[in-house]
């Protein structure tokens, strides 16, 4: 049989068409290096984790500090605990004295930005500059960590600073900004009340 020296039907190959390339120019060549790095230059740099960090820091105390004082402001001496209660909680204050994580965190308008403010405020708390409180409620707070309390080495070395590792996805963050939020029972013997963002 004559197959045995190849295949009964032979498909012709289709010639490549070469690809033509520039001619080489050794004049027009242009040389590219390594961006040169500075001490100076990195410590500009506008994006950097630790820059980033220290102004959501500041904007912690600046919030908290403006809190408290509209909440002092608004309390008086003939309200009720739970009256008091439910200003604080209206304005994002905790019993703790903290800023609301969710209000601190959450971006109403960007689930991408969320997530962002939950990348810094986590490394916040891993170098122990920002705790997080539950309230009466098992309610999450923000608060900055006093650094003068902190100021010798070795009560710095003696606190156990844990990094917070922080999770949300679109469906959570939809439920807040959409105030369908459910929180926790509260802890046994914390109240009974269950108030929201």
């Amino acid at each position: 049989p004559g197959f045995l020296l190849g295949p009964l039907s032979v498909e012709k190959k289709a010639r490549k068409a070469a690809k033509r390339s520039a001619p080489f120019r050794p004049n027009s060549l242009t040389e590219t290096r390594p961006e040169i790095l500075n001490v100076d230059d990195l410590a500009k740099k506008e994006n950097d984790l630790t820059v980033i960090c220290g102004k959501i820091l500041q904007q912690l105390y600046k919030i908290q500090a403006e809190t408290q004082q509209t909440v002092a402001d608004l309390i008086t001496d003939e309200m009720d605990e739970e009256e008091n209660t439910r200003i604080m909680h209206e304005h994002g204050l905790r019993s703790t004295g903290g800023i609301d994580l969710m209000r601190f965190v959450v971006n109403p308008k960007s689930f991408g930005q969320t997530i962002e403010n939950l990348f810094y405020v986590s490394f916040l708390i891993r170098d122990g500059r920002v705790e997080i409180d539950f309230d009466d409620y098992g309610l999450p707070s923000l608060a900055p960590v006093d650094r003068e309390a902190e100021d010798t080495e070795a009560i710095r070395q003696a606190t156990s600073k844990h990094q917070a590792i922080l999770s949300m996805d679109m469906e959570t963050w939809q439920d807040i900004i959409d105030g369908n939020w459910q929180f926790p029972d509260p802890a046994p013997g914390a109240g009974t009340a269950k108030d929201g963002l």
